[in-house]
């Protein structure tokens, strides 16, 4: 398609994508569905149109989902805004610091993206949620168009599902990329390596996707989308605290689960001048744990009074402190991404550590999240230089053959990072 490949820039690309009528069956559908609309959207107006890409341009991570939702992003014009997959999504995008906004309800609600852009395999909602073969080919060259230009920036790509990770696939091997052979395999938490023509590493990690029928079956958890995140940031950088010049503070919050959490905290943050450099934070059985990692002109003091009001009843703790540079050993060596997935038992964790530590690794950034009796453990390790990647993969592979679990351990071009 001409018209993709000849958009300069993504803004061009974009005006390009909301006017496309290639498949008369996509144009047929969601047309109808603008003018019959929902009762509950009755008196809003509804975009009808492809929905294009949203977010950074200068982007470093890519999530590329299926298709717009018929009255989610076809009435609103952005992607996932506007229906429960976008409730998802964003909230962890949010969690994740990618997300200005916890919500997307409207195309003016003042949410912006820094570092991640959204897109679609398919532009326009199709009837069923099922875009057919013919329509997801048609569609391609907008995904290719989207990766091309994206591609001085990005280091990886979130997959939202088999048909995305798929998609994403296709687009990269029609722009010359190098993709692993066989085809990686999609699942959640699934990781394959891409080369760029120049060399240069991206990332695909799959995750099953944020539709209501993964989320109200369980399929798709908060703490599992939330690992999707997290593998997405693991492969976009390293941890930022050990290469930052200035002091940063640490805030952690403890204590029992209630809503407005997140807000009271980055709010307080934001009204000292703070910005987020890095966060975590997950939810177990009503209890709340989080730790941001900010940067501001404020004293530890001053933050502590900021978030004082966050504490008050006892049910929440919260502790400040200031994190140096000088108290922070260099990087020893190559950083690499460790992947650990199966059956949950007690000691998978510790035997996979006990090797880390007997070859001298440093872990820079760890997640582990159980879904079921399906446990996932993603982390970034830093290995001295004397140390050998293979004999440290050897000796994984027979700890974690011998607690049930199966494990991935690849260097990290630094490029990527």
């Amino acid at each position: 398609m001409s018209l993709a490949r000849s958009a300069s820039d993504l803004a061009t690309l974009d005006a390009r994508i909301s006017v496309c009528r290639a498949c008369p069956r996509l144009v047929q559908w969601r047309e109808q569905v603008a003018g019959d609309k929902r009762a509950a959207f009755a008196d809003q107006p509804y975009w009808g149109r492809p929905a294009p890409g949203f977010g950074d341009e200068a982007a470093q991570v890519l999530v590329v989902g299926l298709a717009p939702a018929a009255h989610g992003a076809n009435r609103t014009g952005r992607v996932f805004t506007g229906d429960r997959s976008g409730d998802w999504l964003f909230a962890a995008l949010h969690r994740a610091g990618y997300a200005s906004q916890p919500t997307s309800v409207h195309a003016g609600d003042g949410l912006t993206l820094r570092g991640l852009r959204i897109i679609a395999a398919v532009r326009c909602a199709p009837p069923g949620n099922q875009p057919t073969v013919s329509e997801r080919a048609t569609c391609a060259p907008w995904l290719d168009r989207d990766l091309a230009l994206a591609a001085p920036t990005v280091r990886s790509i979130l997959a939202l599902g088999g048909l995305a990770w798929d998609a994403s696939l296709g687009a990269a091997r029609r722009l010359g990329w190098q993709v692993p052979t066989p085809k990686p395999t999609f699942g959640h938490g699934a990781m394959a390596q891409l080369r760029e023509p120049g060399g240069r590493v991206v990332r695909l990690v799959g995750s099953y996707h944020v539709s209501q029928q993964n989320t109200f079956t369980g399929r798709l958890t908060e703490s599992m989308l939330g690992l999707g995140a997290g593998a997405a940031r693991v492969a976009r950088y390293r941890s930022r605290v050990s290469t930052t010049p200035t002091p940063v503070l640490a805030v952690t919050v403890l204590g029992d689960d209630r809503p407005g959490i997140v807000a009271d905290v980055t709010a307080a943050v934001a009204g000292l001048g703070g910005n987020l450099e890095d966060s975590t934070m997950t939810l177990l059985r009503g209890h709340f744990a989080m730790v941001v990692l900010v940067r501001t002109p404020a004293s530890v003091a001053a933050v502590e009074a900021a978030l004082a009001g966050i504490a008050a009843g006892g049910s929440l703790t919260v502790d400040v402190r200031e994190l140096r540079e000088s108290g922070m050993p260099p990087a020893p060596g190559r950083a690499w991404t460790l992947r650990v997935h199966g059956a949950d038992r007690p000691g998978i964790v510790a035997s996979i550590t006990e090797v880390l530590a007997a070859h001298g690794g440093n872990i820079v950034d760890l997640g582990t999240r159980l879904g079921s009796d399906l446990y996932v453990l993603i982390a970034e390790v830093e290995l001295p230089e004397a140390a050998s990647g293979e004999a440290v993969a050897a000796d994984l592979r027979a700890a974690a053959a011998a607690v049930g679990v199966t494990v991935a351990f690849e260097p990290v071009d630094d490029e990527v990072l």
